[in-house]
């Protein structure tokens, strides 16, 4: 069942999206909202956090990996498409890293609840969206508005491309062109490789702390075993000890018969002297009644 799942889960279509802004504009915010449906009031600095959720988009099921940085100079993987919103945000940079035009962009305004404390007015960030040739859209994440909105379009635009992509390397021959193998993508597959021998390296651990614990399990077996023997061992010593009872009982019983033995040799004897008294009587009797 665990392989059947894993492999229809590789066999989905796999967008990646990476959000980019300032520190504090909301990146993690708005990536919770959408992954748990919940909103974090703490602010807690993040330098890159990523994510992965299979979601369904259009009656699709895709799987959507998606990184949050802080840092303006992100490298981004191969393939890869960007969310983010920031004053002076360096679109050239993400040209020049993408080596290509045409990148699946949405720029997002956080924080739309909080419009007293507003520091990007709407002209300015749909200025600047129009001079990209991109989509603005405004969110909150506190009150999840237009959360799923900015997901959702920005993997339709990805899915769009990589359609139009797949025909141009299909070309009408029908042969695929040769993919060029890009530092990026070497990158990207390392740290692929990278989670999965972490992950294979806690499944290790989980086995080690599993084999500590049999261990220790064996050794109360044996504590037990030895603990059954010396009890095996006190029943013998408690019979031994009865039978001792038994041997002293009978030895005080011999010693009663030796001392009834002797008062009968005593009254033996006395039976004796009294026979004995008895026939000096009588000759003292026969002595007397004979004449002078």
């Amino acid at each position: 069942m665990a392989s059947g799942k894993n492999k229809s889960q590789a066999s989905l279509a796999l967008h990646k999206v990476i959000m980019v802004g300032s520190g504090g504009v909301g990146k993690s915010a708005l990536t919770l909202q959408f992954m748990y449906d919940e909103f974090v009031e703490d602010y807690e600095p993040t330098k890159a956090d990523s994510y992965r959720k299979k979601v369904v988009l259009d009656g699709e099921d895709v799987q959507m990996t998606f990184w949050t940085r802080r840092d303006r100079r992100t490298t981004l993987p191969s393939e890869t498409t960007t969310s983010g919103a920031e004053k002076g945000f360096c679109w050239e940079q993400i040209l020049r890293v993408k080596e290509e035009e045409l990148v699946p962009i949405l720029v997002v305004g956080n924080k739309s609840d909080l419009e007293e404390r507003r520091q990007v007015s709407v002209e300015e960030a749909s200025s600047r969206a129009v001079e990209w040739g991109v989509p603005y859209v405004e969110t909150s994440a506190k009150t999840r508005a237009n959360v799923d909105k900015v997901f959702f379009d920005l993997m339709r635009e990805v899915r769009k491309k990589k359609m139009s992509e797949s025909k141009d390397k299909n070309g009408p021959s029908g042969k695929k062109k040769k993919k060029r193998c890009c530092p990026l993508q070497v990158l990207v597959l390392v740290l692929e490789v990278l989670q999965v021998l972490v992950l294979v390296l806690e499944v290790l651990q989980v086995l080690v702390l599993v084999l500590e614990v049999l261990q220790v399990l064996v050794l109360v077996l044996e504590v037990l075993q030895v603990l059954v023997l010396v009890l095996e061992v006190l029943q013998v010593l408690v019979l031994v000890l009865e039978v001792l009872q038994v041997l002293i009982l009978v030895l005080e019983v011999l010693q009663v018969l030796v001392l009834v033995l002797e008062v009968l040799q005593v009254l033996i004897l006395v039976l004796e002297v009294l026979q004995v008294l008895v026939l000096v009587l009588e000759v003292l009797q026969v002595l007397v009644l004979e004449p002078k």
